[in-house]
Formats: C-alpha cells, structure tokens, sequence
C-alpha cells in the first residue's frame, strides 16, 4: 500500500479507519464514493462495493470483473495492493415481481410461517410486514432478509407489496476468507439457494382474496367488519394454523362465512382456494435460475 496518509481518516472502530477527504462546511466525502476501511497495524484495506447500477443488478459473472474496476480506480489515486483479493462479506439478490400487491403480501406472509433447520429463525421486525428477516442462533448478523423494495425506495406508484427484494448475505472472518476468484457465477448462486431453498418446505401462496374480499364490500354483499374477519382467518388458514387459534365453534362459524361467499382455503389434496395457488419451493427454483 502508499499514499494512504494522504487521506484524511475517520475513526471506525475495531483498529479501522474511513479514508476520504473533509469537504466544504466540513462534510465527510468518502474516498471514491465508497465505504474504504484501513488498518494501520494489519495493513489491511476494506472497499464496501456496490457494483450494481441504480436499477439493475449486477450478474453474477461480472463480479470479477466489477472489483478490478474498483481496484484500477485505487492505483489511480495512489493505492495499489499486490496481495490477493479476499472476500469478507457477499450479498446475492433475486428482485421479484409481484403480479398483484395481493400476491406479494402473500409471499410475505407465507414466508414468515416457514420454519427452518440449523436453529436459524425468521423475524419480520415491522408490524406491517414490510420485511421478512433470517438470522442463525444467538444475535449473530442477519443470514438474508426479503423486504419490499418498492417502499424502500418510494415508489409510490407502484404501491406496497410489488417489488420484492430476496437478499442472502455471507459473512466470512479472517482466514476463513475466500479468495475473489472463487466467486464463480455457480458458487453464489449456490449461496442464495442455501439460504432460501430450506424456507420453502411444503409452503404455498394463496393470492387473489384479499381483492375478491373488497369487491364482495363495495357491492354491499359483505359487511367490512366480516371482511376484516375473513382476511384474518384465512391468513391463518393458509398457513395451516386456523385449527391452533380458533376455538372449535369459531372456527365452524369463520369456515361456514368463508364458504358463503366462495373463499374456503383448502388444504394439501383439496382442491385450491380462490385466487393463484403457487408452490414456494418451485418459485424459488425458478427464481435461481435467473442467477448468470
């Protein structure tokens, strides 16, 4: 390394510094537009990299190629390394579209009652569903996480629920660190698919009711309060756990007013609900394959 103490630094924590320069009215401008952590004792460089545009993922053949643009645009303000390039942390992502806002809250939910092996946990931290997260035992960083993009970003237009971000993270320590080169296309798609493929044991998603629910309000066939009602237990009846919530007369009752109206939500065997019925596991097989 050279020419780091060129650069002003920033305190970091554990022994790092930010690299960057102090700008008008003393604004912190990062070195290259980037997070770029030094350690003096270590002689290690850190470079936080986005290689995606704004937009539009990057593919995962292009990585190598995406690091080597960093690492040209490093020499060229006087910082070269000859050491090879280790990974810490990789993030792969699947960007979903939704059909219907309907559809997407369904996924959502769907995803929240799956359970997983290897002690790892679901957590959705935000009543409004807004985003699913995976973690492992003990408080450890979060292993994936699914959060609708759209309203991350402010789409307001598109609404809730359309644009569905699936993020598998991958954090390695020290000498367990890989080298660049073997990120191959095969092996990150290999670590979105261990992340995901164990959440969609035996899941379906049930679209389509929540707007058959509205059009039976506005027509004045359904009171909003049974409407209320019906969404809720059909929630729990495609997740499978209507039976552990509802007392047995309710249950009878909340099953009957939903067969009135044409929205029973059958089980495995029994024919599909009203809406789009779609196997979680194919989906996210399907959605691997977009991963070049």
């Amino acid at each position: 390394m050279n020419r780091i103490e060129k650069w002003d630094q920033k305190p970091s924590g554990y022994g790092r510094v930010r690299l960057g320069s102090v700008g008008s009215f003393g604004k912190w401008e990062p070195l290259l537009g980037r997070s770029i952590l030094w350690n003096c004792e270590t002689q290690k460089l850190w470079v936080d990299l986005h290689p995606h545009e704004p937009g539009r993922l990057l593919p995962l053949a292009g990585l190598g190629a995406a690091v080597e643009s960093v690492l040209e645009k490093l020499a060229f303000v006087g910082i070269a390394s000859f050491c090879p390039v280790a990974v810490t942390r990789v993030d792969v992502t699947v960007d979903v579209m939704a059909a219907s806002a309907d559809l997407g809250r369904s996924l959502m939910v769907a995803l929240q009652g799956a359970r997983l092996d290897r002690g790892r946990v679901l957590h959705a931290p935000y009543a409004d569903l807004r985003a699913v997260e995976m973690r492992g035992k003990g408080k450890g960083p979060k292993q994936a996480i699914v959060y609708d993009k759209g309203l991350e970003r402010g789409y307001e237009k598109l609404g809730r629920n359309r644009w569905i971000r699936w993020e598998a993270r991958r954090f390695w320590k020290g000498a367990d660190a890989p080298m660049l080169s073997a990120m191959t296309a095969d092996e990150l798609r290999n670590i979105w698919l261990e992340r995901f493929s164990g959440v969609a044991g035996g899941r379906t998603i049930n679209g389509g009711i929540a707007m058959t629910v509205t059009e039976l309000v506005r027509n004045g066939e359904l009171a909003a309060l049974d409407a209320e009602r019906l969404l809720a237990f059909l929630e729990f009846e495609s997740l499978g756990v209507a039976d552990e919530i509802y007392p047995a007369r309710l249950l009878r009752d909340r099953r009957a007013l939903a067969r009135r109206h044409g929205l029973a939500v059958r089980g495995p065997g029994e024919g599909e609900g009203p809406g789009v019925s779609l196997d979680l596991a194919a989906l996210i097989g399907e959605w691997s394959g977009s991963l070049r």
